[in-house]
């Protein structure tokens, strides 16, 4: 069985799986030296920061001889905007504005396809094409696949129909990590944020729209396409 990474008061882990090997290891129960680990995946409510946990993850990994690829869903937009245009801009500042305009236009995306999953598989498509680049380059220098051994975090799912599309995906090389901290921890960090970015001529209060952004994030009831985290 694989080991776990070191855990922390901060997160703990709610869905650990046993790596799978790749298909040419003919055993689910090798030491961690000996695993290919496909993706695992951070989940936390929004104004958790996430980065120390991040780290440690990363550092755990790279010590065993693993290479850490990061993937962000919110990377998918680039794309996605090209074929659904977003009903609001898609912003890059100030912080209220980025992140308010971010879960619009994902709500918009899974409104469009009918489909509160979507999103899992638009960061699958991420990591399929990361995969090939890495294949390729490979491929440039030798004429033997590497089967390196690579671990991708996925920074961050909001609805537990994109979880379990990437276990029906990944199986058993794919794992949950969980990161949470009080709510009114996350408020004061998300109103500290929002007041070190807004446009001077914005009057609303910092904590307020902190407040409204954790309930949103927390459970988006009168939108069916909303997110979801508890």
């Amino acid at each position: 069985m694989a080991s776990r990474p070191p855990t922390k008061s901060s997160f703990k882990m709610t869905s650990l799986l046993v790596f799978q090997p790749s298909s040419w290891l003919a055993s689910s129960e090798l030491p961690l030296s000996n695993v290919a680990a496909e993706s695992s995946q951070l989940v936390s409510p929004i104004g958790v920061d996430t980065q120390d946990v991040d780290a440690s993850i990363s550092s755990y990994f790279k010590a065993e001889g693993y290479s850490v690829i990061h993937i962000k869903v919110t990377d998918s937009f680039k794309r996605l905007k090209e074929d659904i245009v977003p009903l609001k801009k898609l912003e890059s500042s100030p912080f209220y504005e980025r992140i308010d305009s971010h879960i619009e236009y994902g709500n918009y995306v899974r409104r469009k396809f009918n489909d509160n999953s979507v999103l899992a598989s638009a960061a699958v498509s991420l990591i399929f094409r990361q995969r090939w680049k890495s294949e390729v380059a490979n491929r440039l220098k030798s004429a033997l696949p590497s089967y390196e051994r690579r671990v991708y975090i996925i920074n961050q799912f909001k609805r537990k129909e994109e979880v379990d599309l990437l276990r029906q995906v990944y199986g058993a090389q794919f794992f949950q990590i969980s990161v949470y901290s009080r709510r009114e921890t996350r408020i004061k960090y998300l109103s500290a944020k929002i007041e070190a970015d807004r446009r001077q001529d914005d009057k609303r209060s910092s904590e307020d729209l902190a407040r409204f952004l954790v309930a949103r994030d927390e459970d988006e009831s009168r939108e069916p396409f909303g997110q979801r985290v508890t």
